[in-house]
Parts: structure tokens; sequence; C-alpha cells
């Protein structure tokens, strides 16, 4: 197993998940930066343009054989943060 899956290794109601940094999507490109659209889309080939790169967390969690789940930390935030709300009003 991967360094960066051990780290965040979560048992949860009987079902571990488990965290990975390498879930993401993307790379995304942002051309807010850039002044003339074309004429960075022609240069972009030979000079370097003020476009930035970016990568978002992953939105889909993948499961394991042996019934793990592997979801980025964002995600995993996210659902303790709506299991703990669903269980502060059950009560």
């Amino acid at each position: 197993m991967p360094s960066d899956l051990r780290r965040g290794v979560m048992p949860f109601g009987g079902v571990r998940i488990i965290e990975s940094d390498q879930l993401v999507e993307g790379p995304f490109e942002d051309w807010s930066r850039v002044r003339s659209h074309a004429r960075a889309k022609r240069r972009r080939t030979k000079h370097r343009q003020n476009i930035r790169f970016f990568y978002t967390p992953s939105t889909t969690a993948r499961t394991l054989p042996d019934g793990s789940i592997i979801m980025h930390p964002e995600m995993a935030k996210q659902l303790r943060a709506h299991i703990t709300e669903d269980h502060s009003h059950a009560g």
C-alpha cells in the first residue's frame, strides 16, 4: 500500500475509509489572467502564457475488493460532517 494511503485510515461504522491526496480531478485551466485569449492560444506552444493550471478534489469514492472505501480527505471531511449532522438531529 502506498505511504499516502496509510496516513488517513479511519474506521467508520464498520467500513474502513482510506484518505488519499492523489484522488483529484483535472488539470483545469484558468484563463482569467490572460488579456487576449486568441493570442495566448496561438503563442502558448512556444511561449509561456499567464494560464494557471489547477486540480480539484475528486467528488467520487472508489471501493476496494475488501470493502474499504478510498476518497480524498476533503470528501472524507464532508462525509464526517454530514454523518455527525444526521446523528445530532436523530437524538
